[in-house]
């Protein structure tokens, strides 16, 4: 993914900033504490307890609630003012996925949806898809209760997040549609667990250039965009296998290996994709936090020497371990042989919600993706700060310079503000796959 060209507009220069916390024009909710046994681990092992609840729900939602639930609670006319782009809107046999949940629990409550696909058709159809669904709830919903329902615009322009080209040229129709601004850029597009060595055209790992360059681009080349909002948030869908897993060496970033050479892609010593396939799923998982760190230093930055009105945040959720999403499509599965069989039995014991209690469905994970685009305020509640006697609290959760006009980023899990891996933190990193990525795309 190479491109020699410059944006039409310039993105926000690399500098050092504290994270804050973010402002929104969204309705105050109260919001529920989360108790003190809950709080994040920054070790490299996961806590295996659910928690019951968390800071962010609004009232009448838990842990369990679906998307439409948190939306009913969350969101009130006021975000029919609201304009939203999302990638990664799609459905797999037949059955949506995350964002294409979002996508409709938005439109419903009167957001502006803008879709985005590979192929203008394909993002027709998705507009269309949504529509009718619509259409069918509207149809089986009393009158009284009816909302004004906002527009679904299928972009007629492809978006393929492995091309930077296609990237540029997304962006320079994007005025054609007549939209002033982006309130929201939800950035869910990616791959997932695939064997082999994946490559793009220009031979660069298909999963970091889809799954972090392309969307690293997008939103450079839409912050003119974003800035004409009021209160604009770049909502990015990371994962906590940007950690590793248990047992494990935990991930790191690697610039000299983005392609994962140095790993095996045998799936049938390493299932269930092998060791490249898993490596470059996890990295592109750590470049989204990295990225999204320096993208909201960068922020606090340009806004002393270019300032604009509105507010601005930055936001990484996992939406946690979700069943049939395609995630795992790809992984070889084939009846009577051996590692095949292994494989099956792998994902049916780890994506099955019977098996598995932290398994999640798509309407609960995309509830965490409204959470993570709309809570009114993610700052920890004082109530929240009495109740941790077991550590700090998060890094991702303090409010250092939001007065004096920063940009805050925000990690999240099981919807609560939490802290990314070790590595995810590390402000040299950062910077340095920010510039590197400034190389590959063309970016100045």
């Amino acid at each position: 993914m190479v491109a020699s060209r410059s944006p039409s507009s310039s993105s926000p220069s690399s500098s050092s900033a504290s994270p804050s916390s973010p402002s929104s024009q969204a309705t105050q909710h109260q919001l529920i504490p989360i108790s003190s046994s809950s709080s994040s681990s920054n070790n490299n092992n996961n806590n295996n307890t659910r928690r019951p609840r968390s800071t962010l729900l609004p009232l009448g939602c838990d842990a369990d609630s679906n998307a439409d639930a948190i939306a009913n609670a969350l969101l009130d006319t006021s975000v029919r003012d609201t304009t939203v782009l999302i990638t990664g809107v799609g459905v797999h046999n037949k059955r949506p996925n995350i964002c294409w949940e979002v996508a409709r629990i938005l439109a419903k409550h009167g957001v502006t949806v803008c879709i985005t696909s590979r192929t203008a058709k394909k993002a027709k159809a998705l507009a269309r898809s949504l529509q009718l669904a619509l259409d069918k709830e509207d149809s089986e919903t009393p009158s009284e209760n009816l909302r004004p329902r906002g527009r679904i615009i299928g972009i007629s322009k492809a978006l393929d997040l492995s091309s930077a080209d296609s990237v540029y040229d997304f962006v320079d129709e994007w005025d054609k549609h007549g939209l002033e601004c982006v309130d929201r850029l939800i950035l869910g597009a990616g791959l997932g667990l695939v064997p082999g060595r994946q490559r793009t055209t220009d031979r660069i790992d298909a999963n970091f250039a889809v799954n972090h360059l392309g969307h690293f681009l997008l939103t450079n080349l839409m912050l003119d965009a974003l800035r004409a909002s009021k209160a604009f948030r770049v909502v990015v869908l990371g994962s906590e296998m940007h950690r590793g897993i248990p047992g494990t060496d935990p991930i790191e970033l690697d610039l000299e290996d983005i392609n994962c050479e140095e790993y095996t892609d045998d799936w049938e010593a390493h299932p269930p994709c092998g060791q490249a396939a898993y490596m470059s799923y996890a990295r592109s998982k750590l470049c989204n936090v990295l990225f999204a760190r320096q993208f909201a230093k960068n922020l606090t930055n340009l806004r002393k020497w270019a300032p604009w009105k509105g507010t601005s945040s930055v936001v990484v959720v996992d939406p946690g371990l979700t069943v049939r999403t395609g995630l795992t499509r790809h992984v070889p599965v084939t009846p009577g042989s051996k590692a095949g069989e292994r494989n099956r039995a792998i994902l049916t014991r780890t994506y099955s919600r019977k098996n598995n209690p932290r398994a999640r469905s798509v309407r609960q994970a995309a509830g965490d993706v409204i959470l993570a685009a709309f809570a009114p305020t993610l700052q920890p509640s004082s109530v929240y700060e009495e109740m941790v006697k077991e550590g700090p609290l998060p890094r991702s959760g303090k409010n250092e310079d939001v007065q004096s006009g920063g940009t805050p980023f925000w990690y999240l899990r099981e919807r609560d503000v939490s802290d990314p891996s070790e590595a995810a933190l590390d402000d040299e990193a950062a910077q340095d796959l920010w510039e590197f990525s400034c190389d590959l795309v063309g970016l100045k």
